[in-house]
């Protein structure tokens, strides 16, 4: 949005649409198109393709998951610096809802018989794996406790998840005969894609401003963030 010629030198006079560009270039291009590049690889200026780094997955979830709080605080216009854990899991809930997480999962039977089969070979063992979708009561929370906490905390996702390359953000796991037995499987290159969908879409409707609410709490939470700390 902004090139470094006409980038504002200052907060002071900024208009709403200059407030919504300036927030997307820091989200986007400072945080989701870096992780993008490290993880999916991209292609130069040059147009030679720069593959991805090795053993990026990790590192990718670490760099995206301060997204789910940040939206969850301008979504709602809290205008402080705590409840990081309540506002990770609102931000989240509200991003699974738009961008259509929660339900089934976007695998045919082919590719749920082929996760069945693979844990057959590896386990020598008939277990009717099943893979659910995702319920709007256990995603957001286990992310947070389990990626979020554990990658900040310790650099190392809890027992529960398994990085995958399924082509969906998430998948649920769960052995019907051993129901203690659930895991969450997270493709960081998928959903480091998803996030950069979601942010295009909020800034549609920041910028449309037809949505009242939204773009007054983005404002006050955008005026608290640059005013107490720039």
């Amino acid at each position: 949005n902004f090139k470094r010629s006409n980038f504002p030198e200052t907060y002071d006079n900024l208009s709403i649409s200059d407030k919504i560009n300036l927030f997307v270039d820091r989200i986007k291009n400072k945080i989701l198109v870096p992780a993008d590049k490290m993880v999916n690889g991209y292609e130069n200026l040059d147009s030679i393709f720069i593959p991805s780094i090795e053993n990026s997955n990790y590192a990718t979830l670490s760099i995206i998951s301060q997204y789910f709080e940040m939206y969850g605080k301008y979504h709602e216009g809290y205008c402080d610096d705590f409840k990081a854990g309540e506002y990770f899991r609102k931000g989240f809930d509200l991003i699974a809802d738009e961008l259509g997480w929660f339900g089934a999962p976007k695998l045919g039977e082919t590719q749920v018989s082929a996760i069945n089969g693979f844990f057959k070979q590896r386990t020598g063992e008939e277990l009717n794996l099943t893979v659910e979708g995702l319920g709007e009561s256990t995603l957001s929370e286990t992310f947070y406790n389990e990626i979020r906490c554990g990658l900040y905390h310790i650099g190392q996702v809890g027992q529960n998840i398994r990085i995958s390359d399924l082509p969906t953000a998430f998948i649920m796991m769960q052995i019907p005969e051993r129901n203690t037995v659930q895991s969450l499987h997270v493709n960081p290159r998928f959903l480091v894609k998803e996030l950069l969908k979601h942010i295009q879409l909020y800034e549609k409707k920041l910028q449309g401003q037809s949505e009242t609410e939204l773009l007054e709490n983005f404002i006050k939470r955008f005026d608290y963030d640059n005013e107490k700390r720039f």
